[in-house]
């Protein structure tokens, strides 16, 4: 009887000392939540790093102090939540691609490569929602953009 009033107790216990499945990690960014400090963007695509650090790509509009920047958004947090200073600008690239203001390149897609760069599918979205063409970039592990892919000899 012992025994099974101890089994009782104990797993009665252990149900409320781990953490219940589907509840946020405190520990992560700020009560578990991390709100990106961007204006007006979207996030289309997250990959999980092998170190843990954690990419965020979309597309949408980012104040630089009063500069707007409008492009292609491509963020990486630390383990915790907070962002990778040592990534593109702080933890925040915005990209722009061609020479139109009319088009906002999105990422929809990204993959790692082995040796650490970033690809990146995406589309072009005109300023008035409609969808044009495909675009794919390539970016340094640092957030840079990888200047030399697409070049042809």
């Amino acid at each position: 009887m012992k025994t099974i009033l101890f089994s009782f107790i104990f797993c009665l216990m252990s149900a409320f000392l781990c953490a219940q499945p589907g509840t946020l990690d405190t520990s992560f960014g700020n009560n578990g939540k991390v709100i990106a400090d961007i204006d007006q963007g979207n996030a289309y695509a997250s990959l999980l790093q092998p170190d843990g650090k954690i990419l965020v790509g979309g597309g949408g509009d980012y104040y630089k102090g009063t500069e707007l920047l409008r492009g292609t958004l491509l963020l990486r947090y630390n383990t915790d939540g907070t962002p990778d200073l040592n990534f593109a600008d702080s933890g925040r690239g915005v990209y722009i691609l061609g020479d139109s203001d009319d088009y906002i390149p999105t990422i929809h897609a990204m993959a790692l490569q082995p040796d650490g760069k970033i690809v990146a599918l995406g589309t072009q979205v005109v300023r008035d929602g409609i969808w044009g063409a495909f675009s794919l970039m390539r970016f340094n592990n640092d957030g840079s953009p990888d200047e030399n892919f697409g070049l042809t000899d």
